[in-house]
């Protein structure tokens, strides 16, 4: 009996989410598709008014609890210079402390929103961010404790590729590589070969040319990214270039 109610249930959310009331419009539907003809027909910022207006995105609510981040560390040694302390031929040897890079730390990042982080050089702003991200290494005499879920998940649960992206402070770029091409060559090491059969396959195919048009960066798209030695984009746009890089792939914050 429980079987049948549990197989019921499951039935009546496949119809929910299969019928015209929820599926809505198809015209509207094929209006607000990803793709390059849409966007250029209805322009950058109707689409995505559309996209806002008709469509709910999947949300997911971060929390962090009790989060500590310490790390082993030698003290700096402020004495002055002479020779016995060149050749540390002392009496007196420093000893290692434990410092908090981060400490109890209580946050919850609500989702479509914007959450400023500010502190001073060394509080550990990066630090804080990469956990956040899942790309924090722990290493040596480190030592992390406390959680942070995502939609309640750990995130060992989840595949945080998919919900989280972390950009860099630094601008690296091939130099030589025109932005259309660094897209290009970040969406393929991000998510790979696409198979047809994937539901997504279709809205991958125009990634790079959404992007460029969402950062507007259409411009400056067949333009290298350049240098110090090779004449290229603006710092504006590069740092754009940056911020697209890891959006090419399916992060979603």
């Amino acid at each position: 009996m429980d079987n049948n109610k549990k197989l019921l249930r499951q039935e009546d959310i496949y119809t929910q989410v299969t019928t015209p009331t929820a599926l809505g419009d198809m015209t509207l539907h094929d209006r607000t598709a990803i793709t390059k003809d849409n966007i250029q027909q209805l322009g950058v910022d109707a689409w995505l008014r559309q996209i806002r207006d008709k469509t709910q995105l999947p949300t997911c609510e971060i929390r962090m609890h009790d989060i500590s981040y310490t790390a082993t560390v030698k003290p700096s040694d402020t004495r002055i210079q002479t020779l016995a302390s060149a050749f540390n031929i002392t009496s007196s040897r420093s000893k290692a402390e434990t410092k908090f890079i981060l400490k109890n730390i209580n946050a919850i990042f609500k989702p479509g929103t914007m959450t400023l982080v500010l502190g001073p050089p060394g509080c550990g702003k990066t630090t804080l961010l990469k956990h956040l991200a899942g790309i924090l290494g722990v290493k040596g005499k480190e030592e992390l404790l406390g959680s942070v879920t995502y939609n309640g998940c750990k995130a060992n649960q989840v595949d945080l590729s998919t919900l989280a992206a972390y950009v860099e402070q630094s601008d690296n770029h091939f130099p030589t590589l025109t932005v259309k091409e660094t897209f290009e060559f970040a969406h393929k090491c991000l998510v790979g070969k696409v198979d047809p059969a994937d539901p997504l396959a279709n809205n991958e195919q125009h990634m790079v040319d959404i992007l460029i048009s969402v950062l507007g960066l259409t411009e400056c798209a067949d333009t290298m990214i350049g240098d110090a030695m090779v004449r290229g984009v603006s710092g504006g746009q590069k740092r754009r270039v940056t911020l697209g890089e890891m959006l090419t792939g399916r992060a979603s914050a």
